[in-house]
């Protein structure tokens, strides 16, 4: 009987594993922190996940304050992912220890089936002193 379990179990998860696809998305916009000049922030594209850890959609990126960037990536899910672009950054504080993290949410239409985007979410300059931040442990 235990067998039996164990096989039921076993098929469940490979049933789920066989029944993901591959979904991508885009951001395209520039990060500015206020009037400040210098700077810089990395930049990462993330599957945020409910029921297991959080994915990493693409390599991190740096850029400086201003620069325009284009993003995307891609990940293997059951459900439609929910892909968010994670700043990490110093803006305000430059001289801060440990860094900043603020997020900015992609919608689900910019979501596309497959390894690449058809649509790019257009974010536009982020100022970095007018959205939320949360002190990180990553210093």
């Amino acid at each position: 009987m235990h067998q039996f379990f164990i096989g039921v179990f076993i098929s469940g998860i490979l049933m789920a594993m066989s029944s993901a696809s591959v979904q991508s998305t885009a951001i395209r916009g520039s990060v500015v922190c206020g009037r400040e000049r210098f700077g810089r922030v990395r930049l990462e594209l993330w599957d945020k996940d409910r029921t297991d850890p959080d994915d990493l959609m693409m390599k991190p990126v740096h850029i400086s304050y201003g620069d325009t960037f284009t993003l995307d990536g891609k990940e293997n899910e059951i459900s439609t992912i929910d892909p968010e672009l994670r700043i990490f950054h110093k803006c305000g504080d430059e001289r801060a220890r440990c860094y900043k993290k603020s997020i900015i949410l992609i919608p689900d239409e910019y979501v596309t089936k497959g390894e690449r985007p058809k649509k790019i979410f257009m974010a536009g300059r982020i100022d970095l002193r007018n959205i939320k931040s949360v002190d990180t442990k990553e210093c």
